[in-house]
């Protein structure tokens, strides 16, 4: 939970605390500033000719833990996303709450693409970094629950590609989308030459079918492609996989109705090699009903 002291070094906050109280500043729940006073403090920041990058988090299938394990498990999730986004940004910017599961992140670290790649790379666990900072891709406990929590994340920066808050804005939601049409869990950094031409409309309507048949189609393209699912719990091997040496693994050759099977997975690695899982891993689908695709890179 932030605090007045913390927060008052940007200019913005520290005025706002004249005449504000600190409760009239954060959201509730999560501790982090809210959705009305991060809004405020965006505009501030463009008038100020602020360089800075803004992120909007989508904490994926946020929903799934209200249904499956009631709505005091999803508070405390969001609980835990807002305090782990405090500690990941420390004292390079600010987190607010957007509303509902979405987040965002205000950073000051420039807007160059390699260092805004490197502080999303990070904020998402990838063992090969050692980052034990990072706040998705990874298990957390609630109670006595195990969660695996992913989230979608889209971003631009000011003034580099919008010179005002509802252009910026606008990108933000773009890229944002572009994140979720490629199935969730990763994150979408703007590009004028990837994503200027893009329409929300037309990516809310990719669906995960779609990320699914494409990755389907790629993988009856190509010999010796195969997809390991990894499960959450030892099961029979669902319809058209078949059991590999470890007793909760299973390879497929093909693509499998992971609509039908969402229930039964916790994970799947996208794997391009041979049964024998010598080969090169490509990304990752986090299952939590439903499922859904991992793949990170430049400017995706």
């Amino acid at each position: 939970m932030y605090d007045a002291a913390y927060l008052s070094v940007y200019p913005f906050f520290e005025k706002a605390f004249r005449d504000r109280p600190l409760s009239a500043v954060l959201d509730s729940l999560t501790g982090v500033v809210s959705r009305a006073c991060m809004i405020e403090f965006l505009h501030d920041l463009v008038d100020r000719k602020q360089v800075f990058t803004v992120g909007m988090i989508d904490v994926d299938n946020f929903k799934s833990y209200n249904d499956n394990y009631g709505h005091r498990i999803g508070d405390l999730v969001l609980q835990h996303v807002g305090r782990s986004l405090i500690k990941y940004m420390g004292n390079r910017g600010v987190v607010g709450r957007f509303g509902g599961d979405e987040f965002l992140v205000v950073a000051f670290i420039g807007n160059d693409y390699e260092t805004v790649h490197s502080f999303y790379e990070h904020l998402f666990f990838q063992g090969s970094l050692g980052n034990q900072d990072a706040v998705f891709r990874r298990d957390i406990h609630i109670d006595s629950l195990q969660l695996f929590l992913s989230a979608t994340v889209g971003s631009a920066s000011f003034p580099k590609d919008a010179q005002d808050y509802d252009t910026l804005f606008s990108l933000v939601d773009k890229t944002l989308y572009r994140g979720k049409s490629k199935g969730r869990n990763c994150y979408i950094i703007y590009l004028p030459e990837k994503h200027a031409h893009l329409e929300i409309p037309s990516l809310a309507r990719r669906s995960l079918y779609n990320t699914l048949t494409d990755l389907a189609a790629a993988f009856d393209a190509v010999q010796q492609n195969v997809i390991l699912l990894e499960c959450g719990q030892l099961l029979p091997a669902p319809l058209g996989m078949k059991r590999t040496h470890a007793g909760n693994r299973f390879v497929i050759e093909g693509i499998v109705d992971l609509e039908k099977e969402a229930a039964n997975l916790s994970r799947v690695l996208v794997f391009h090699g041979d049964a024998g899982m010598r080969g090169k891993w490509h990304g990752q689908i986090a299952v939590h009903a439903p499922a859904r695709i991992h793949r990170h890179g430049k400017g995706a």
